[in-house]
C-alpha cells in the first residue's frame, strides 16, 4: 500500500505530469470499485472481494489527488475591475 500512497503523494499540488501519467493507468471506475469495497456480485456463486481498510484508505487518497483535486475543478474567482462611480459614492 505504500506504493499507492507514494503515487497519491506524487499527485499532490496538482502535479500535471504525474496526473497525466497515472490517469492512463488508474481509471476512475477501477479506483471507485476498490473504494466501494469491490465489485458487486454478478452471480450467486461468486464472492464479493473484501478490501481491507488500509487498501481502501490508500486508494481514497489516490482518488482525491488524481481525480478530484484537479486544476479544472478549481473555481477561479476573478476580481471585479469595473467601478461604477454612482455606486462608489453611495457605498
Amino acid at each position: 500500500m505504500s506504493i499507492i500512497i507514494l503515487l497519491s503523494d506524487l499527485c499532490l499540488n496538482r502535479n500535471k505530469e504525474a496526473i497525466e501519467w497515472l490517469e492512463e493507468r488508474y481509471e476512475f471506475e477501477c479506483i471507485y470499485e476498490i473504494i466501494n469495497n469491490g465489485p458487486e456480485v454478478l452471480h450467486e456463486d461468486e464472492e464479493r472481494i473484501d478490501y481491507g481498510l488500509t487498501v481502501r484508505h490508500a486508494f481514497t487518497r489516490l482518488m482525491i489527488t488524481l481525480w478530484i483535486d484537479r486544476t479544472e475543478n478549481v473555481k477561479i474567482i476573478l476580481p471585479n475591475r469595473i467601478r461604477i462611480w454612482n455606486k462608489l459614492e453611495n457605498a
